[in-house]
């Protein structure tokens, strides 16, 4: 069976998911939103796996770019059922976490998404219950899946008090710790501020992730600066 994934990478959920449909047997191939390469390499019978549908048409920063972007998606999306393939998505989030500059494309591509799709996967019983609500046409088309996990994905971590060594917390101290996508729409300002107003010692806050935005990342240093009990 071949899968054509949007995305296969980087994110570990991703990589472990396809990795272990790869041992099963199945063909994964790292999907590539443009016509020529979905007629190349999509024949009739393949399944397409969105996990974020909105990275397909996302990104845009002007009007008619925007709207290019998303009558491609469109077109792309109803060409390929027409063409046969099988249109999987994994419902990950109600809607982008980043909405699209006209937030009603986000709510239209769902719906689309949904229409088009054989299968609607989600994590859990409340996520069906939401997404149903929100979108009553994925009832018959939801089914809920475990979530995986990245048991041997990542390097096994230290010993507590060597990673507390090596960060420079101290071994009493309660730690707070954010970790993930340095993101705007994840609040890390309200986190900071909220902490920096807890009195006291020992505590420490820890934020561990990867900031994509330069101004976002130094709006947040500037707040932890203020704080010495914050670790960037």
């Amino acid at each position: 069976m071949k899968f054509v994934a949007f995305p296969k990478q980087p994110a570990p959920y991703c990589v472990c998911l396809y990795q272990a449909l790869e041992a099963d047997g199945a063909e994964v191939l790292d999907g590539q939103w443009s016509a020529a390469w979905l007629r190349q390499h999509v024949a009739r019978g393949d399944v397409v796996h969105l996990n974020w549908p909105s990275f397909l048409y996302s990104g845009a920063r002007r009007h008619v770019g925007v709207a290019w972007r998303f009558l491609k998606f469109v077109l792309l999306m109803l060409w390929l059922r027409l063409r046969g393939a099988r249109l999987w998505w994994t419902a990950h989030n109600l809607l982008p976490h980043e909405r699209s500059r006209w937030p009603v494309l986000d709510v239209l591509a769902r719906r689309l998404t949904i229409a088009l799709a054989e299968h609607v996967f989600v994590h859990g019983a409340h996520a069906r219950d939401v997404l149903v609500e929100a979108f009553p046409a994925a009832a018959r088309k939801c089914r809920l899946i475990s979530h995986g996990n990245w048991i041997a994905h990542y390097a096994r971590a230290p010993e507590r008090a060597a990673a507390r060594r090596r960060l420079g917390l101290p071994e009493d101290a309660f730690v707070y710790l954010f970790l993930g996508q340095c993101r705007p729409y994840k609040n890390l300002g309200v986190l900071v501020r909220a902490f920096s107003r807890l009195p006291g010692e020992p505590l420490r806050l820890v934020v561990a992730g990867t900031f994509s935005d330069a101004a976002y990342r130094a709006e947040i240093e500037a707040l932890a600066a203020a704080d010495p009990r914050v670790l960037l």
